[in-house]
């Protein structure tokens, strides 16, 4: 029996090759110190380059775009009345229980509740001057003042921050939060406090009189000029370290979340400053972790949804609060230990509700995307959108898919979304079928990278025009700049498209619907042929490890293998390129295409085959298990035995087995294995006449077997490396006699029970 091997679906120009081989070997012989994987930052197969959001050089509402073209600047359009600056003023002074004054939109204040602590609180007519929180106020009130040096002012601010927080008032009915109102004791301070915000300089003086204006007069009242002023402070990257030391996040959240009849407006430039300062990454910890900020926001995320869903009508000022509520998710995100609460307090699913509900809205698809993306590269995130199993239940894909089908044509949503459906379909063969059998996602696919393909092209013919700036003048600098250009977006949504075309096509049913398409063949072939390696090394290791996969499938109609000689020209320039992972899809796409007599014709044609024999001196165990699969195809071919007597293949494969028998681990043990195979398909072979090289592979087979033996009670995986150790051992004695016999070592080989 010859032994054949085929590259399992698992990813993990010929006159060139003729010169290329002139360098080869002493390539190989570096071992590749840029070999391996990650090395310098690059993209891997098992690592790759996630999608890319840059940070705006300019803070500001997010977005500014067509579909929110309404959205004007926080002094007007999103519902925030302004209260007149003269009115607060008007406060300074105002005893406690007094009426407010004439014209001034004030909430009539309820008389307070039963004293919350044993101090009581002032009577109703006026102050109490026994009230110690009263008394302090008072004290503390003149210092309240621009003239006053930061250090007085802050010490002062903290101390009027602990009364405000023993003092304030909330009235709950059952249990039940109805309404907070302001501390007739509070007032004149709060007049105080806005007056300080326009005349003090000090970022942190003003952000700590919001916070305690915040919290002393909760309501639409003071809610709208407070979220503007903190707003405003937060467009400055400069002013985080004022927010750090502050309550500020925390009184943002308790905007946030506020029931839903104060003003929306202020809510929204709320969540639009909590976005801002969680771009620091001490804030963004702090927001997670001490205030609960996860469960907050996607409690108030999933509250608005199903808001807008029961109410559909006039939905623009809900869709402008969710973008920016989004946004700050987006960011606390980013930290891998989030994932534990998104998943917990279900803000995963949450967000799946935009999707499934709110996918009309491009913005908002898009924050949900950048969100998702994130997420789904830890497995309790994964968990709360993978389908359930049920025939029935397509879990979240439906979703999933339906967005994309919709936003085809917009890279930076199909970048996000296919890399999400690409880390639920890695691993998860459920995933995989839900996707290609029960959605019926293989048109979708194919759209997906038909249309990014041709956006590719058309900036291709763009950039190439003779009129066309160079990439530093026009901005197409990669990653180092501080945007993406388009061509670098549809690269990046190419990438994904084609991981999720390789992770779907491990899948023997969905790799042979995809390997029967003509399109995605076409696109394949377009990108190893007509790609950059050196400009476009990941988009090209991606386009070769599907290749791999697809051509993994003999099947009549498999349109990768209809055109193996354009891929094979293409793959055969990138045998010997320096990244690992591109050298491995490679050789393992030709250990697939290798299956067939012409292709091995041809490949010794252009010398590919020389190439195969150099790779066995590769620093990288993987590739050299890749190159003893092909060579274990020409090994079963009595037409091209000839290779093994050239180029020291055979003295190479016997130094190979040595070392990789001494190693007996599991990935030396996989080389092994191909190569015994080798040497079993080559028994006949006059390289072999010599009895001192039959006695060398003899010794070494021998010992093979005994590091089997003492291996296999721990690894009964290894049970087919042995039958084939002990096949080997037998047909060596058949064919050399004087040889040591086997029969020694048949007991060590046995199985359990059978010795």
């Amino acid at each position: 029996m010859a032994y054949r091997t085929q590259s399992d679906p698992l990813m993990g120009g010929s006159g060139r090759v003729r010169r290329l081989l002139d360098d080869a070997r002493a390539f190989t012989k570096e071992k590749s110190t840029k070999s391996g994987a990650g090395a310098g930052g690059r993209p891997t197969l098992a690592q790759p380059s996630r999608p890319f959001t840059p940070r705006e050089d300019v803070r500001g509402f997010y977005p500014t775009v067509s579909s929110l073209s309404r959205m004007k600047t926080p002094t007007g359009g999103l519902g925030i009345t302004l209260t007149p600056l003269s009115a607060f003023e008007a406060l300074q002074g105002t005893p406690p229980g007094s009426p407010c004054p004439k014209n001034m939109p004030c909430t009539p204040l309820a008389p307070c509740p039963p004293p919350h602590n044993p101090l009581g609180s002032p009577d109703e007519g006026g102050a109490d001057n026994a009230d110690p929180y009263w008394l302090q106020l008072q004290g503390l009130l003149p210092l309240l003042d621009a003239s006053s040096s930061d250090d007085v002012l802050r010490d002062a601010l903290d101390k009027v921050l602990r009364i405000t927080q023993n003092i304030k008032v909330v009235e709950h009915a059952g249990g039940t939060l109805v309404v907070e109102k302001v501390d007739k004791r509070l007032r004149p301070a709060i007049g105080r406090l806005e007056k300080l915000q326009n005349q003090a300089e000090s970022s942190v003086i003003k952000i700590k009189a919001a916070e305690i204006i915040l919290m002393a007069a909760p309501g639409g009242l003071f809610y709208a000029s407070q979220c503007h002023q903190l707003y405003k402070l937060s467009k400055e990257a400069a002013n985080d370290v004022c927010f750090r030391g502050t309550g500020a996040a925390r009184s943002l959240l308790a905007v946030i979340s506020h029931p839903a009849d104060v003003d929306m407006g202020a809510r929204t430039l709320a969540a639009a400053a909590l976005t801002h300062i969680t771009e620091d990454k001490d804030i963004c910890r702090s927001v997670a972790r001490e205030d609960e900020g996860i469960a907050v926001l996607g409690q108030v995320l999933h509250r608005t949804i199903d808001n807008m869903v029961k109410s559909p009508a006039n939905p623009e000022k809900n869709v402008n609060f969710l973008i920016q509520v989004t946004s700050c998710l987006r960011n606390l995100s980013e930290p891998a230990k989030h994932a534990k609460p998104f998943a917990e307090f279900g803000v995963v699913q949450s967000v799946m509700g935009i999707l499934k509900h709110l996918g009309q809205y491009k913005d908002l698809v898009l924050n949900a995307a950048r969100i998702l993306a994130k997420l789904s590269l830890h497995h309790e995130c994964r968990a709360c959108i993978h389908a359930s199993g049920d025939i029935e239940d397509v879990g979240d894909l439906k979703h999933i898919l339906t967005a994309l089908n919709t936003y085809h044509t917009l890279p930076a949503i199909v970048d996000r979304l296919c890399f999400t459906l690409g880390n639920l379909t890695h691993t998860a063969e459920n995933n995989r079928v839900v996707v290609m059998q029960k959605l019926d996602a293989l048109p979708v696919v194919v759209r997906l990278l038909e249309t990014q393909m041709e956006a590719d092209q058309q900036l291709a013919d763009v950039s190439t025009s003779p009129d066309t700036p160079t990439a530093q003048e026009n901005g197409l600098e990669r990653r180092s700049s501080k945007q993406l250009s388009p061509m670098q977006a549809v690269e990046g949504a190419l990438i994904r498209i084609l991981r999720l075309i390789g992770n779907l096509s491990i899948n023997r049913e969905a790799g042979a619907a995809l390997c029967a398409a003509p399109k995605v063949a076409d696109a394949l072939v377009s990108l190893v042929t007509h790609s950059s390696v050196a400009d476009r090394e990941e988009l090209v290791m991606n386009a070769v490890a599907c290749i791999t996969n697809l051509s993994y499938y003999e099947i009549e109609d498999n349109s990768v293998i209809a055109r193996h000689q354009e891929v094979m020209g293409a793959l055969g320039l990138l045998v010997l390129h320096d990244h690992p992972d591109v050298v491995h899809e490679s050789v393992k796409a030709f250990g697939n295409f290798s299956r067939t007599h012409g292709t091995r014709t041809w490949m010794i044609e252009k010398r590919i085959d020389e190439a195969m024999v150099i790779l066995l001196d590769h620093s990288e165990v993987t590739v050299v298990t890749a190159v003893a699969g092909v060579l274990m195809n020409f090994s079963a071919d009595p037409d091209h035995m000839q290779l093994f007597t050239q180029f020291g293949a055979m003295d190479k494969l016997l130094e190979l087995f040595q070392d990789f028998n001494a190693q007996a681990s599991h990935e030396s043990l996989g080389t092994v294995d191909c190569i015994l195979k080798i040497f079993c398909n080559l028994l006949d072979l006059e390289f072999f006449k010599d009895e001192s090289r039959a006695a060398a592979l003899h010794g070494r087979v021998q010992q093979l077997a005994a590091n089997l033996s003492e291996a296999l009670p721990a690894m009964p995986s290894l049970r087919g490396l042995a039958d084939l150790t002990q096949s080997a051992l037998q047909a060596i004695a058949d064919q050399w006699p004087q040889l040591q016999s086997v029969d020694e070592l048949e007991e060590l080989l046995q199985p359990p029970g059978q010795a």
